[in-house]
């Protein structure tokens, strides 16, 4: 059966496990068996195969040829019911041993399975493997089994990858199983009620339950059909109950045809407005002004407005992504906490528009309180948003002293005095403070003492040029930060651009790899190569794999892994196996007016002539001044005559092409 077999609940993940083995089953019985016609109901409806008898002929008839026939129907049917028994037995074989171990523990755990499993009951021994699939076990306290049945129906909608066909599958299944357990569907005294005043009839209970029945499977069917495939077919159908108009299906074949017929309406674009774009803008990630509501992205650089962290109780992210976690760092994380500009200084004041005096800010990143080092203190920021500089590394400083002013600094995670400056060299005084959150070069105060370049179509990197010539390159992080990493231009011990070498590959590079020995060993794979007319590498290395050169020293190793990478391809071999390629095609020559420049400035030619020999043919030369512009044209002798001949078409190609003195 194709390595289906019948697993319990638990076992398979595919929903659809027990109906595919069935279906493998009735695929093994159609042509395995015999008369399979007979076995259908048992796969497809799961009811026990019938032969219908012939009927009895009357004792008066005398027709021959009607008691023949009949007596035929007759032989046939005995047949058909002895390949039936036979087929059933077989039937009940191949499903027991297509049933896995804990499967046949549940099943001998029946009470009836010693007299089912005599009888050889294909159909209840189905049933039974169904319900057990479906967890609905006949051991089982039958309260809590109907009531499984009863959740399992009503909680199953269809999947969104699954067709209409495997939906319509799986919920006869479940119906099926429900109703084995006594389930009952639409025996609902309020739908029988309803029932009757579409009935001529209303005492008949029978058609009364079957109408039922049929409305409730459909409305159900539709009802867990995908909301997102079929949501608008769901809403039509409501509002045109509400307008008089019952259009809901009556059976489940009509609610199966109204799933594949339907078409869902076609949407309209949404517009775009501002109003999108601009929160599109605020959730974007990157570097922002402080924030007075302490809005702070996660670890992943998004930016979640409405939300609290609890870990933090800060607005901006969630718990999980919490830039002050116990695993957040810069380098672990695609975009770090979201750096927002800040600290104000009450040291200078300004001339506002109006004339009047405000205290000017100095602006940095934000000074968060972390216990984790998020940026690195071997990296130096190049931060376009600073007008001040401040450094928290003091391998960097010198002269580290108390400043003579004060620098106050206002921060989401609080209020910071800063009282220590030191020195750096080629730069000047900066501000230190060892709890900053990097060490921060202000643009504007690095471009009043060197050049700065940015070319973003060669490098994404802000180039500085120090006073002694070299380079101080601040490269783009992934995170948006431009840094410059100083432990790495201590180690290179320059900071210049790096150029790439192509490094050419020597034989005595590649024999140093090797000890005496194996090279040896090389060299006579080589000589032996050409000594047996240079065959291809294959064939060669199978020769000394099969042993077919006899008492050679030479092993598969000596040519394939040594010789071949010690000397490469033997260059005989290239040349001589290397097909001649294709000409390539001579393009049309077009010519080219002398440009009017050089017919300006350079109309007077002086025109040079000689004769050269080339194996003893002549050939006559002309070349002008200036012009550079050569002839070579091949003379038979060095006549007068044929000189002359020679110089005519000359001149009139220099005239033709505009020069006026020759």
């Amino acid at each position: 059966m194709n390595g289906h077999v019948f697993q319990c609940f638990n076992k398979c993940e595919d929903k659809k496990h027990f109906l595919k083995t069935v279906e493998a089953l009735g695929e093994y019985i159609a042509k395995k068996l015999k008369y399979t016609g007979d076995m259908l109901s048992l796969t497809k409806d799961f009811v026990k195969p019938e032969i219908p008898k012939p009927t009895e002929l009357e004792v008066s008839e005398t027709n021959r040829l009607v008691i023949a026939i009949w007596e035929k129907k007759v032989s046939a049917y005995c047949t058909r019911t002895d390949y039936l028994d036979s087929n059933l037995k077989t039937a009940y074989a191949v499903i027991w041993g297509q049933c896995s171990e804990a499967m046949k523990a549940k099943l001998t755990s029946l009470d009836d399975f010693e007299a089912k499993s005599h009888e050889s009951d294909c159909v209840w021994i189905l049933k039974e493997i169904k319900g057990i699939t479906y967890r609905f076990e006949g051991q089982r306290y039958i309260y809590l089994s109907l009531d499984n049945a009863r959740t399992t129906y009503y909680a199953y909608t269809q999947g969104a990858k699954d067709s209409i066909s495997s939906y319509l599958e799986h919920f006869c299944s479940l119906v099926e199983v429900l109703e084995q357990y006594g389930g009952a569907i639409g025996e609902n005294p309020g739908l029988l009620n309803s029932t009757a005043a579409v009935l001529a009839n209303a005492d008949d209970a029978t058609k009364r339950l079957k109408i039922a029945r049929d409305c409730t499977l459909a409305l159900a069917f539709l009802k867990r059909a995908n909301c997102c495939r079929y949501g608008t077919l769901w809403a039509g159908l409501e509002n045109q109950f509400s307008q008089g108009n019952d259009q809901y299906p009556t059976n489940l074949t009509a609610a199966y045809s109204l799933l594949v017929n339907f078409k869902p309406p076609k949407r309209d674009k949404p517009r775009r407005n501002l109003r999108s774009q601009e929160r599109a803008v605020e959730e974007e990630d990157g570097m922002t002004f402080v924030q007075a509501s302490e809005v702070i992205a996660g670890a992943d650089g998004v930016t979640h407005t409405h939300v609290t962290c609890f870990r933090c109780e800060h607005k901006g992210h969630y718990a999980n992504k919490c830039p002050n976690g116990p695993n957040a760092t810069l380098l672990q994380t695609e975009a770090a906490t979201a750096v927002t500009l800040l600290q104000a200084s009450h040291t200078e004041a300004i001339v506002a528009a109006d004339n009047t005096n405000q205290e000017v800010s100095h602006f940095t990143f934000a000074q968060l309180p972390s216990r984790h080092e998020l940026i690195p203190s071997s990296w130096v920021l190049l931060n376009s948003q600073s007008t001040v500089s401040v450094f928290k590394n003091p391998n960097f400083l010198t002269n580290i002293r108390r400043s003579n002013s004060q620098l106050k600094v206002h921060t989401n995670g609080g209020t910071q005095i800063l009282l220590l400056v030191g020195d750096i060299k080629n730069f000047g005084t900066v501000w230190y403070n060892p709890d900053s959150l990097a060490n921060i070069f202000s643009l504007a105060a690095v471009r009043m003492l060197c050049r700065i370049t940015m070319d973003t179509s060669v490098e994404a990197s802000l180039c500085v040029y120090r006073s002694d010539g070299s380079i101080m390159k601040f490269i783009e992080y992934r995170s948006g930060l431009y840094y410059h990493n100083a432990a790495a231009a201590v180690q290179s011990n320059s900071n210049e651009n790096v150029i790439d070498y192509s490094f050419v590959s020597t034989v005595a590079n590649k024999k140093a790899q090797f000890p005496r020995r194996e090279i040896e060993g090389a060299d006579k794979a080589r000589v032996l190569y050409r000594k047996i007319g240079r065959p291809s590498q294959q064939q060669f290395e199978q020769n000394l794999a099969m042993n077919l050169i006899r008492n050679c020293p030479v092993t598969v190793d000596d040519h394939a892994k040594r010789a071949l990478l010690i000397y490469g391809p033997d260059v005989a071999a290239l040349k001589g196996k290397t097909t001649k390629g294709s000409s390539q095609h001579v393009p049309t020559f077009n010519p080219v007016q002398v440009p009017g420049f050089i017919l300006q400035h350079h109309s007077d030619v002086t025109l040079c002539m000689d004769i050269f020999y080339v194996q003893g043919h002549p050939f006559f030369h002309t070349i002008s001044r200036k012009a550079q512009f050569r002839t070579v044209p091949p003379v038979l002798n060095r006549n007068k005559a044929t000189l002359l001949r020679e110089i005519k078409p000359v001149l009139a190609m220099y005239k033709v092409q505009g020069f006026q003195h020759l």
